[in-house]
């Protein structure tokens, strides 16, 4: 197609903010090469060849071709990034990032058959090389620009001495693309990524001829790759074994415990002809089962897929053991199996929130009922397989949308189970998208629903799920129905904190239906229609976007079989791009019939549209598509991870001295077009989706070392503090009254409500604060307000707030809400206005600035016995201190796990800048400590005084007792307040 000999050849080119020119240098065809500047400071830098194609469509029908190839010689010093894109005459593109070492000969090689999933190779009208956003020029030598056909031996031409052969130009066909040893000549290996499909046929593959896996990955991930068995010969009985990972770390052995590893056998479905583009109909790989044995065809492939989960407590460094492969019963192989796990682990809690609908109805066509099974012990079985599959759609981080009906005695039953497993978003309600939009079409109707849909609203914000929750309301209605604008009205008079959901095919401009969907909280739209302008609209009206993905029309991604495994990976980078909060997707089960015998399963002649789980006799077999899923899923968290650390870094005023770093993580999270140029157009090469998740983990792990060596001691006055501590040890009586203040100058007070109690012994010396069920009251307060500057601290034991004190899960008449299975207490909080008077958590939940406290709860936060150190952020949102990774998070977690009987030292600094809350031990061993600045906290505005807190001072909730021996606070008068 272009060889440069001749000074014509460069007319077929052109060249933007670049330049491209004739050179006698490092050619490998001929005597002469293209030589390309490519400027630098610019947008996009590119040679391509276009009009030409265009002028000569012969040379654009690439589909009788088995490979393009080309040569391209780096100038520089360093490895640089090309990006190849080539479009078809219907603007439909496929891209890769090329990487170039420095000085020397690469040879680019391209199947034809990986562009015909994004693009009809037939009729090419573009091929375009370029950087993007280059911020330095860089040379580069372009050659021998060809196509192979199918079957043809290549001719080397050029000196000699410049062609360097590459590990790509020994592996043409068959069985060379796999390592064999001299002990097993019948079987050979290779490894491939999990991005990419093997099939069946030896001469399709493209991994690469080796016995090494290699991972790398978070804490609580999980990650894949294949390990591929080529059989020269059938083998009947093949089966695998595990081994622990371990690594040596500073003198000490760690594993990773071959319980971790999952070693499932790649199976194949045969796919019908659907109803769009794709480059192969047959046998697909999907569906993955762990299988004690299998056997494998003569002159075939068959994958291994490994999956490891690395655990949140394990320490960072790499990690090494074997996957053992037997043929037979006398041969084996050893693939080896290194894992890097870096130094910070992903949130528990999906930040993307997705929706992925799970259909009961159809698990009765898959799970029949058995003989002799009567219909309670079958209506039980199918209940233990839903659970089972909800489990593990939460585990793979697509959260069910369930539909709750609150008000039913499952509800606070199941809901523990599935937020124990990570639960982080669900829908509520028997009406909407889910039921066909089956709301009342009758005003009367609706309206006797919003007192429905009210009493959910109090559930939730006594659960504290009110963040997790939606309401499915309507499935793709007619822009303007105003029936929709009546039931998103209706729930927003229930309660404003509800959040409508509404799925539509298209974002309209708001201005042609004024004040039509104001009431429509999450916009969730189809990917193809997705238009990023008219999404900004919505988002600057507080609306949240979200995406669907619905049938397949390529080259948008979707879940279907039959496509690049990039389609499913690359998704939540899209929505990453695009600021979308939220990805539905509408079925996992929809089994018409047998998706192991026909994978259409609908009348759209799609395949496996709506199908992510095969049916196993004991529960979900899972697919390849979903496990591609998840790892996009992770992906996003570590994109969420990297801009919660930049926030970290410039709110504690530490960008400054760390710009480049900084620099280059906010250059990260900004999803270029190497990886995303549109809803259509990303990338399809694994490489580039690896080596920015490796830049991402590295960038992650800078920063936290630059947060946790590079604390600032926080500003303190010179001015000495003349205030005297006061501290009361309760070695003597005290006459306690509700109100009554005591101690040796009046610094603290009771507070006693509806039987409230604390009993004051000096023999054991120690008080005992005691709450006989969850609607008393006592706690002690600062009788005044604290000074600006302050230190206060408590020493208490004998914790015994556990789960087995509540009375009850429901509030009584009296009360709207109540504990909800939650009990504990106050070790020692700030509020900021004296707690005086009846309160339920309503008014806690407006107060509080930071906190230690217990908070046992069937949740599973932190459980068993967890203490927390958690603030309240300038919109009043808890954020918490991970005495597991030492840093802040936006969710729940532990400090540390408190032991019942035991007594600890809690305390809480205040200086001009910053809180210090503080947890010791017994003999006075600091446990956890984290800091916070005062900008960062809930009403620390000046305005609003401190008060110190001790005890349960909920009067709908907790019921227990806590002992305390000492209680040091600051002396100060009304005068000095």
């Amino acid at each position: 197609m272009s060889d440069f000999e001749s000074a014509g050849d460069l007319k077929k080119w052109k060249n933007r903010e670049s330049i491209l020119e004739q050179s006698s240098d490092h050619a490998t065809e001929g005597s002469h090469s293209g030589k390309a500047i490519f400027f630098g400071g610019v947008q996009t830098s590119n040679v391509m060849m276009e009009d030409f194609l265009e002028d000569n469509p012969q040379f654009g029908n690439w589909a009788g071709f088995n490979q393009l190839k080309f040569d391209v010689y780096n100038a520089g010093g360093d490895s640089e990034r090309l990006i190849l894109k080539i479009k078809d005459s219907n603007d439909r593109a496929w891209q890769r990032n090329i990487t170039v070492a420095p000085g020397q000969n690469t040879e680019v090689k391209i199947y034809i058959e990986e562009l015909k999933g994004s693009i009809d190779p037939s009729r090419i009208r573009q091929f375009n090389l370029f950087r993007w956003q280059p911020a330095n020029e860089a040379a580069f030598y372009l050659d021998n620009l060809r196509l192979i056909p199918e079957g043809a031996t290549e001719k080397t031409g050029g000196p000699a001495e410049t062609r360097k052969e590459t590990k790509s130009d020994t592996q043409i066909a068959g069985a060379n693309k796999f390592l064999f040893d001299a002990q097993n000549i019948a079987f050979g290996l290779g490894t491939e990524t999990s991005i990419e499909r093997v099939f069946l046929e030896p001469n399709k593959f493209r991994g690469k001829p080796t016995d090494a896996v290699e991972i790398s990955m978070a804490r609580n991930e999980y990650e894949s790759a294949q390990a591929v068995i080529y059989a020269k010969e059938g083998i009947e009985k093949v089966s695998i074994e595990k081994s622990d990972l371990t690594a040596d770390i500073a003198g000490k052995t760690f594993k990773i415990d071959k319980s971790n590893i999952r070693c499932y056998h790649v199976g194949y479905v045969k796919t019908r002809k659907p109803g769009y583009s794709v480059s192969y109909v047959g046998w697909w790989p999907d569906p993955l089962e762990e299988k004690p044995f299998f056997h494998i065809k003569e002159n075939t492939l068959q994958p291994i897929w490994i999956e490891v989960y690395a655990p949140e407590d394990l320490p960072t460094g790499e990690y090494t053991g074997n996957i053992t492969v037997k043929f037979g019963d006398s041969k084996s192989k050893d693939i080896k199996l290194k894992v890097k796990v870096w130094d910070f682990a992903l949130p528990e809690e999906t930040h993307l929130k997705t929706a992925f609908d799970f259909y009961y109805g159809r698990m009765k066509r898959m799970y029949p009922q058995k003989e002799g099974e009567d219909a309670e012990g079958y209506g039980a079985r199918l209940s233990e397989l839903q659970m089972k599959y909800y489990i593990d759609m939460i585990k793979h981080r697509i959260m069910p949308i369930f539909n709750f009906d609150i008000e039913d005695a499952f509800f606070a039953k199941d809901i523990k189970v599935y937020l124990k497993n990570g639960l982080s978003a669900f829908a509520i309600g028997q009406y909407g998208g889910s039921f066909d939009n089956n709301w009342p079409k009758d005003p009367g109707g609706l309206e006797k629903l919003t007192e429905v849909y009210r009493e959910y609203a109090r559930v939730l914000k006594a659960a504290g799920l009110m963040d997790k929750a939606y309401i499915y309301t309507y499935d793709e209605p007619k822009y303007g129905e105003p029936h929709v604008d009546e039931v998103t009205k209706m729930i927003h008079k229930a309660d404003l904190n509800l959040k409508n959901m509404v799925c539509l095919s298209s974002l309209s401009n708001p201005d042609k239906y004024p004040g039509w969907g104001d009431d429509i909280d999450i916009w969730c739209v189809r990917n193809v229609v997705f238009n990023e302008k008219m999404a900004d609209v919505y988002k600057k009206k507080g609306k949240d976007i979200w995406l669907y993905v619905s049938g397949p029309e390529p080259p948008y991604p979707t879940l279907v079989i039959d496509y690049p495994a990039m389609a499913y990976r690359i998704i939540p980078w899209q929505c990453w791009k695009y600021g979308i909060k939220g990805y539905l997707y509408w079925c996992v089960n929809f089994w018409n019939e047998n998706p192991w015998q026909n994978p259409m399963n609908t009348k759209w002649e799609q395949n496996g549209n709506g199908l992510l789980y095969y049916p196993g006799e004991k529960g979900p077999v899972t697919s390849i598509r979903l496990e591609v899923t998840r790892d996009g899923l992770e992906d996003y968290e570590y994109l969420y991870l990297l801009e919660q650390r930049i926030k970290e870094i410039e709110t504690k005023g530490r960008g400054s001295t760390n710009s480049a770093i900084l620099a280059k993580a906010k250059r990260l999270l900004n999803i270029d077009s190497s990886i995303v140029e549109s809803m259509s157009d990303y990338t399809k090469d694994a490489e580039t989706i690896y080596n920015r998740r490796r830049d991402i983990a590295e960038t992650i792990e800078a920063l936290d070392k630059i947060l946790a060596t590079q604390a600032q001691p926080a500003k303190t006055t010179t001015q000495e503090k003349k205030d005297v501590q006061a501290v009361e040890d309760f070695s003597k009586p005290i006459e306690v009254a509700s109100g009554k203040s005591f101690g040796d100058y009046g610094q603290l007070t009771f507070e006693l409500y509806r039987g409230g109690t604390f009993i004051i012994d000096k023999n054991p010396g120690f008080a005992l604060q005691r709450s006989d069920n969850y609607r008393d009251v006592a706690l002690i307060r600062s009788t005044n307000p604290l000074p600006k500057t302050y230190k206060v601290s408590a020493v208490v034991g004998d914790i015994d707030y556990d789960l087995s004190k509540i009375e009850g899960l429901r509030p009584d008449t009296e009360y709207a809400e109540g504990p909800m299975d939650e009990n504990g207490c106050y070790l020692l909080a700030i509020t900021d206005e004296a707690p005086t008077g009846h309160h339920t958590n309503d008014w806690w939940h407006q107060h509080r600035k930071v906190c230690i406290d217990v908070d046992n709860n069937v949740w599973g936060t932190g459980m068993p016995h967890p203490i927390f150190m958690v603030y309240f952020d300038k919109k009043n949102k808890l954020v918490s201190f991970s005495g597991k990774f030492g840093r802040w998070q936006g969710n729940w977690a532990r400090a540390i796990m408190y032991e019942p009987h035991k007594w600890y030292k809690v305390e809480i600094k205040k200086t001009e800048n910053e809180f210090i809350l503080s947890v010791y031990d017994d003999k006075g061993s600091l446990l956890k400590t984290g800091t916070i600045e005062l900008g960062n906290i809930w009403n620390e505005d000046g305005k609003h005084p401190d008060y110190l807190v001790i005890g349960d001072p909920h009067e709908n909730y907790y019921q227990g007792s806590l002992k305390i021996k000492a209680i040091s606070v600051p002396v100060v008068t009304d005068e000095k307040a």
